[in-house]
């Protein structure tokens, strides 16, 4: 007999738990609710990296996403006079990749293939929230946004950096930074209707001073950029005055990045001005979520909404995907032995954080020496990105064009029995 099983979330994480609990027991009921009304198909890249690969290889998605990856080939580091100063190219490696991975997707087409695995076979409702949640006996009670209620006797946070239920659980509703791990850092997103490449595949990668950085990358779509700038802080004074106008209007936040980002040179000002005028602007602040566990009672928190990495870490999305596997693995296993789904949950979490803390703490390190605040820091970066050029150091090039742990796989899917899905169930 399956359980009544809520996720909250249906990006990646949400669709991939979903389909591996189903894995599991087929008999599970699962309701998967999303914030947004309608499911979206666009969004910046994301990609699938070391065991990730494997999770979904296994999922018999392989041939689907790669109708889907974009047309980058590699990434060029420029200076503010567009001039480029290294190349790195994607690998043709799964095992091994770059900065521009084999697997580079648009984040809501990567979320409709894992959603189309399960959409026949859970409940979705769209435009929901989840308002009040709380554990009383032998099940998990929840008031949603619309104030329906109901029980369930497994709840699962796939629902991002702010998680609410994640919040509620631990107590910290009042303080919704506490789990927080501030890199200082702050980005905005647009797609622009120009080709900003010249018609060429090769991303770019302009780092300036003052802490900013932009990044211009192919679209699916010829005639299109995908564009993020982002801008760090070492001034406490100055990131407050900054995140405190990015709480603005949509227009005030436009203007901050625009004020930020005078001076930065033709590509990177046209890039930003094309941004800021897009309907598709989006700003957000750039944190880690970092807590002390993963779980509590029937309760999980899982990809963004416990360990978010940020994009510096190049493995958000995989670490998602791989915690969306295990979840589902401890939960059937538990099941299966007689045992209750927190302690599966437990076991998840002694799983993933060590993993995911790994990740985590190169971001840091990294935030340091990519983003730096003074001309000084500018031309040591240029001068380890010429050095790296001219001696042709693959290693070092590698490094400085991913932000991952590429080198080698660093996580390998654990094993669990799973109850084989024909081909038309699929």
């Amino acid at each position: 007999m399956g359980v009544d099983i809520l996720i909250s979330g249906c990006s990646i994480a949400g669709p991939v738990l979903a389909y591996w609990l189903l894995r599991g027991d087929p008999t599970h009921r699962i309701t998967i609710i999303e914030r947004d009304t309608e499911l979206r198909l666009t969004g910046q890249s994301v990609d699938i990296r070391d065991g990730a690969v494997d999770v979904m290889r296994a999922m018999g998605v392989e041939d689907e996403v790669r109708k889907h990856i974009t047309p980058e080939t590699g990434l060029s580091f420029v200076d503010e006079d567009d001039k480029v100063l290294l190349q790195t190219m994607a690998t043709g490696d799964t095992s091994n990749q770059s900065f521009t991975s084999e697997f580079e997707v648009l984040r809501g087409e990567l979320s409709n293939v894992f959603v189309s695995l399960v959409r026949d076979k859970v409940k979705i409702v769209l435009g929901e929230t989840v308002r009040e949640i709380s554990e009383e006996g032998e099940g998990v009670d929840v008031t949603f946004a619309s104030g329906k209620k109901a029980t369930y006797g497994l709840v699962v946070a796939c629902d991002g950096i702010g998680s609410r239920i994640r919040n509620i659980t631990l107590g910290t509703l009042q303080d919704r930074r506490r789990h927080f791990y501030p890199l200082h850092l702050y980005c905005a997103y647009a797609t622009v209707d120009k080709n900003l490449l010249g018609g060429q595949y090769l991303a770019k990668w302009a780092t300036l001073t003052e802490g900013r950085v932009a990044l211009i990358r192919p679209d699916t779509q010829p005639g299109r950029s995908r564009v993020a700038i982002l801008k760090s802080f070492s001034n406490e004074k100055a990131e407050i005055a900054f995140r405190n106008r990015l709480t603005g209007s949509s227009e005030a936040q436009r203007q901050a990045f625009k004020e930020v980002f005078a001076g930065s040179g033709p590509l990177v000002e046209e890039a930003v001005a094309l941004a800021a005028e897009n309907e598709e602007f989006y700003s957000t602040e750039l944190a880690q979520v970092r807590v002390q566990t993963l779980s509590k009672g029937r309760v999980a928190w899982i990809g963004d909404a416990g360990h978010c990495g940020t994009p510096l870490t190049g493995m958000g999305t995989s670490m998602a995907i791989i915690a969306a596997y295990v979840t589902a693995g401890e939960v059937t296993k538990a099941l299966e032995e007689g045992r209750d789904v927190g302690s599966g949950l437990k076991r998840m979490s002694d799983i993933i954080l060590p993993f995911t803390r790994d990740i985590q703490s190169s971001s840091p390190t990294q935030a340091k020496l990519m983003f730096p605040q003074t001309k000084y820091g500018l031309l040591t970066l240029r001068l380890l990105v010429r050095l790296a050029a001219f001696l042709q150091l693959p290693k070092i090039a590698e490094w400085l064009g991913s932000f991952s742990y590429f080198q080698s796989k660093i996580w390998r899917p654990q094993q669990y029995v799973w109850r084989e899905i024909s081909r038309s169930e699929k």
